[in-house]
């Protein structure tokens, strides 16, 4: 190696020494929209996850929700209680 190419080395290693690791980005920070009326609302529309037909509606109901719980939902579907996430659903004001 020539004297050059040993100073390029030099310079690199130097420059490397100055060099910090940036903070890597955080995707579980951002936060959720959640409707205000959520927290008190008797009934909700449920969304369906489904692949749809066209001009089919992208949600279903309205069904009454029990009081909600954290992030879920006790919702009454046919006679039947199911528990459903709060992102898949949306207020009814009737």
């Amino acid at each position: 190696m020539d004297s050059s190419s040993i100073q390029l080395i030099e310079n690199l290693k130097s420059h490397f020494d100055f060099i910090r690791p940036s903070l890597a980005s955080s995707h579980s920070r951002r936060s959720v929209f959640v409707h205000q009326a959520l927290k008190d609302c008797s009934h909700v529309f449920m969304r369906i996850d489904t692949v749809r037909k066209p001009l089919h509606a992208p949600y279903d109901g309205p069904f009454k929700a029990c009081p909600r719980k954290g992030k879920t939902f006790d919702v009454v579907i046919n006679v039947r209680k199911s528990t459903i996430s709060i992102d898949r659903v949306k207020p009814d004001f009737l």
